[in-house]
């Protein structure tokens, strides 16, 4: 189970999470929809590898494991960029 947030709320104060239960295996479209990304970022950061991905039939699978390493990762990067202090 992964946290999510509304990203089409404007107001982040008014953001809240969202508890997500990922399936075992999903494809690159499941996992779009699911947290709100558009499928195209999705498989792009599986052709670079940055979500670990396999092809199959056409399709991205990724695993639940492996989509909560990426998301992990993520949010630590979102998290440092708001941190960081300005140029």
């Amino acid at each position: 189970m992964i946290l999510v947030y509304d990203r089409a709320m404007t107001d982040e104060s008014q953001v809240q999470p969202v508890q997500v239960d990922l399936p075992e295996i999903m494809t690159a479209t499941e996992l779009a929809q699911l947290l709100g990304f558009d499928y195209s970022h999705i498989c792009r950061l599986c052709r670079r590898g940055i979500v670990q991905a396999r092809r199959f039939g056409g399709r991205w699978l990724i695993t639940r494991q492996d989509a909560e390493a990426w998301l992990s990762t993520w949010k630590r990067r979102q998290r440092a960029a708001k941190e960081a202090p300005p140029d």
